[in-house]
């Protein structure tokens, strides 16, 4: 709050830390602004009732949902007696979230206690989503808490509706709830419809890197173990063991998959072979000796050792009076005749 509607804080103020980072407690962001951005996305502030909501910055006057903090979302300084409020938090893009929770500052225009009911409106593309509404159970205790008081979607108004997937949602009262503040917006983006990644088994001879792997989805991360972890990046060496892969998307992550890694050694499997003139061998003539190289699988490469010898010829020469028998064969006229190789 801000301006002649500052109230007075008589409370301890704590060193904490922000643990969630879909907690939005409005520190980082700038004063007097319509918007601000938690976890990637933006979310806009328009006001409908009861004066102009935007950031304020007043010292100790929030509440981050541990402790007092700074900043927060009010509508100070333009906050008008009998005038009950309304304002609107939307996100940019559309993008679908759960409200999980926020904590809301609720008295009239000059601080003092104010009576009537709370009503927190979801919508997805303009249809409402959900209603809830409440009119008693609002904390008007400085000493407690700020004096804001926790409003949690998973009971508010009686149903649970932490978990609908909305794109704004509304604030508004009635009676003499004239000046609100808004801080700890808890909140998550909806992965509903997030697809997990697919991959196969996977194997590398002698090495292989992160980089190697494949899967199929959306801005895939690999990791080392089933949780916890940072992912790994690219240039990291592979081992064989399991290794896990998610999708993300627009702040979301898939459970993570298994994925089996083997790295195999390479190895030879040596045929040796003597020929005349050429051989054939997968598919392909040689006509000269030495190592040739065919296919590899499952990390064995076939390699032939080969020798080549030209073909000659021994020759014997022979005359003879009607006929000659040579190997077998009776020959009864001249000439050159072939015998074995």
């Amino acid at each position: 709050m801000r301006n002649n509607y500052l109230h007075v804080v008589i409370a301890l103020l704590f060193i904490g830390s922000i643990f969630a980072q879909t907690t939005e407690t409005f520190e980082t962001e700038i004063d007097n602004s319509k918007s601000f951005t938690d976890n990637s996305q933006v979310f806009n502030i328009t006001s409908q009732a009861g004066g102009t909501f935007d950031i304020a910055n007043f010292t100790g006057t929030g509440w981050n949902g541990t402790a007092a903090d700074n900043k927060f979302i009010d509508n100070s300084a333009t906050a008008d007696i009998g005038v009950p409020i309304q304002f609107t938090i939307k996100s940019a893009g559309g993008t679908s979230f759960h409200l999980k929770s926020i904590y809301l500052f609720l008295s009239q225009s000059d601080l003092n206690s104010g009576i009537g009911s709370c009503t927190i409106i979801g919508k997805k593309a303009g249809a409402v989503v959900f209603t809830a509404t409440a009119s008693t159970g609002f904390n008007s205790n400085i000493l407690v808490k700020n004096g804001y008081t926790l409003i949690d979607l998973a009971n508010y108004g009686g149903a649970n509706n932490s978990n609908a997937n909305i794109d704004e949602y509304i604030v508004s009262t009635t009676g003499t709830f004239e000046y609100v503040a808004l801080d700890a917006m808890k909140w998550e983006y909806d992965c509903s419809g997030l697809v997990a990644p697919t991959a196969n088994a996977q194997n590398f001879c002698d090495s292989g890197t992160v980089a190697n792997l494949i899967a199929t989805g959306n801005s895939l991360k690999w990791y080392s173990a089933s949780s916890g972890g940072v992912a790994l990046i690219g240039a990291t060496a592979l081992t064989t063991k399991i290794y896990y892969v998610t999708s993300s998307s627009t702040g979301c992550e898939s459970a993570r998959i298994p994925v089996s890694v083997t790295i195999t050694p390479s190895s030879d499997n040596v045929t040796t072979v003597s020929a005349c003139d050429s051989y054939t061998w997968n598919g392909t003539t040689y006509t000269t000796s030495g190592i040739k190289t065919g296919p590899t699988a499952n990390c064995v490469t076939e390699k032939l050792n080969l020798t080549i010898t030209p073909s000659s010829d021994n020759v014997t020469t022979v005359s003879a009076c009607d006929s000659y028998t040579w190997n077998g064969t009776t020959y009864t006229t001249s000439g050159i005749k072939t015998g074995p190789t």
